[in-house]
């Protein structure tokens, strides 16, 4: 069954809430085992193969394929090749992500803070590291410099409109919504 097909059983469940919910896990179900494997070709001898560092982990890490130690200066980037190139299933995407240790250790992080890996990129994966700190960062060769997590980046229809439909927030953006504490619209009730 192809995902439209699934989408569609969905719908067609969602007349009530409780139809809805189920119908959405039996998508997440029969997707979860749709993209078990991730096709990964080495490009250069001083790469390796991404890895889980624990059973729990979301995440695979993506090590630097550099044979001598490059130095990362406060407020600047360099570009360290993975020496891996990846083929992502149609319909799915892979995301980069900064190793969290190097952000909040070091104040390092990928310039463009997330990469995004369509499904028809076959080129190296490159990390552009950025140093947001006082002191200068070096990188090993094989040091883990990135964490990857694939999701499902189903295309989906653009429509202009002349209208969007209102909501409570309407346009208020950037800090619109205050910093004090989020009340449930069940525990205002229940306070009145």
């Amino acid at each position: 069954m192809n995902n439209f097909e699934l989408h569609e059983k969905a719908q067609f469940l969602a007349d009530t809430q409780s139809a809805y919910n189920l119908a959405r896990q039996l998508i997440e179900l029969e997707n979860k085992g749709a993209f078990e494997m991730l096709k990964v070709k080495r490009l250069s001898p001083a790469a390796t193969l991404p890895k889980y560092a624990s059973l729990g982990a979301a995440c695979f890490d993506i090590s630097a394929a550099i044979t001598e130690p490059v130095c990362v200066v406060p407020g600047e980037a360099i570009v360290v090749p993975t020496g891996i190139a990846v083929e992502v299933k149609e319909g799915f995407a892979l995301m980069l992500y900064s190793r969290s240790g190097h952000g909040f250790k070091n104040n390092i992080r990928l310039s463009n803070c997330v990469g995004i890996i369509d499904s028809d990129y076959r080129g190296e994966i490159m990390a552009s590291i950025y140093n947001d700190g006082h002191a200068q960062f070096e990188i090993q060769p094989g040091d883990r410099i990135l964490q990857g997590f694939v999701v499902s980046a189903q295309q989906i229809d653009i429509e202009e409109v002349s209208e969007l439909g209102e909501t409570e927030r309407g346009t208020g953006g950037f800090g619109s919504t205050g910093t004090g504490e989020l009340f449930s619209k069940e525990s205002v009730d229940k306070a009145e």
